[in-house]
């Protein structure tokens, strides 16, 4: 089973957008880039760790992205079926291949 990976253990992340992100729930690296993938959510996620570029944003949550396990960076970037399954949630055939 994969261990998540704290926001605190992410080098591209200030202590204080760790903290601004905790504060909204967000406490895992996983947590923040499956949210941060979600159609229109990067900006208000930008503000909330104190970074004005979208851009800027993007490059953060990709180096986040690099720092996970890549089976979880694999999952984490399936597409899914929001329409009959919900935003953020991962196929069931694919959490089965990883034996979760």
């Amino acid at each position: 089973m994969h261990q998540e990976t704290p926001l605190d253990q992410i080098s591209a992340l200030s202590k204080e957008s760790v903290e601004k992100l905790r504060q909204l729930g967000i406490t895992t690296a996983e947590q923040l880039v499956s949210k941060a993938s979600v159609p229109g959510v990067l900006p208000g996620l930008a503000r909330q760790m104190g970074i004005m570029e979208e851009q800027k944003a993007q490059h953060v949550i990709d180096a986040v992205r690099a720092c996970l396990h890549p089976d979880m960076q694999r999952l984490l970037s399936a597409k899914v079926k929001t329409e009959t399954m919900g935003l953020g949630a991962l196929p069931r055939d694919l959490l089965d291949q990883k034996g979760e």
